[in-house]
């Protein structure tokens, strides 16, 4: 029989940082990654923009995931300035309230339908990643990347610039609802090309970006869905995500309680 595959243990997480298979991981993660985008009225009567992140899934048909409270957040624009708000993943625009599958507040999660297609037309070269959640376990390899607010950069009236930002870390914490950790400084890996995130770092935006599980096994490392990410205190360094195994292959969710 073939050992069955395994997430990372911190040290081996901290051992790939330092060779290309970071560099791998984010490529490939961000291939299947969009800002989930809307711009709203300021008060000067232009647009300001406001933003989370979405990723793309494959499984009985294809989907997009993200934080509901990112949704909420579009939500409460359109009901206060109507269609005079916009709403994009990546380059495609689109009105994601029509593309709903399913939402919860709880579990902060929203999926919606897209295509195949549309997916492309987010960004040239973006397709949907693989759906086989895999929960990590505490003290194991995970990796996020998303798209931070303050990486967002205007390009004149039509143009936003947008860079992502990862971070290889552990799950200190995984209960029947939650994965959570924190960054530890004194474990930091400095990589060339990569330059260390400052302490108090602000990644508000990468609300809705995928959490991966590292996975190992005989020979091969890789990874599988683990979370979606849903908060992080700036202060204290602390992410938070919601299992992904609550996330059914059809896009609907199944409740803390086990409904769907």
């Amino acid at each position: 029989m073939m050992p069955q595959p395994k997430p990372l243990s911190k040290e081996e997480a901290i051992a790939l940082t330092r060779g290309e298979y970071a560099d791998v991981v984010e490529k490939t993660i961000a291939a299947s990654i969009a800002p989930f985008l809307w711009f709203e009225p300021d008060e000067k009567d232009g647009l300001k923009a406001r933003n989370g992140t979405t990723f793309f899934v494959s499984a009985d048909r294809t989907f997009a995931v993200t934080a509901d409270h990112v949704f909420a957040g579009y939500l409460r624009a359109r009901e206060a300035f109507g269609k005079r708000v916009r709403c994009q993943f990546g380059s495609f625009r689109l009105e994601p309230e029509d593309r709903l599958i399913a939402r919860n507040a709880r579990l902060d999660i929203a999926t919606f339908l897209i295509s195949p297609d549309e997916i492309r037309r987010t960004f040239e070269g973006k397709y949907a990643m693989s759906f086989d959640p895999m929960v990590p376990q505490r003290d194991r390899g995970v990796v996020f990347t998303g798209f931070p607010r303050r990486e967002r950069r205007r390009l004149g009236e039509r143009g936003i610039e947008t860079r992502i930002f990862t971070a290889l870390t552990v799950a200190e914490n995984v209960t029947d609802l939650q994965i959570s950790g924190h960054f530890e400084r004194a474990r930091i890996v400095d990589t060339p090309g990569r330059p260390t995130a400052p302490p108090g770092y602000d990644i508000r935006g990468v609300s809705g970006a995928p959490l991966v599980t590292m996975v190992d096994s005989p020979g091969l490392h890789y990874w599988r869905l683990g979370g979606v990410m849903t908060e992080f205190s700036t202060t204290f360094e602390i992410f938070y995500a919601t299992r992904a195994d609550f996330i059914l292959p059809d896009g609907n969710l199944i409740g803390p309680s086990g409904n769907v």
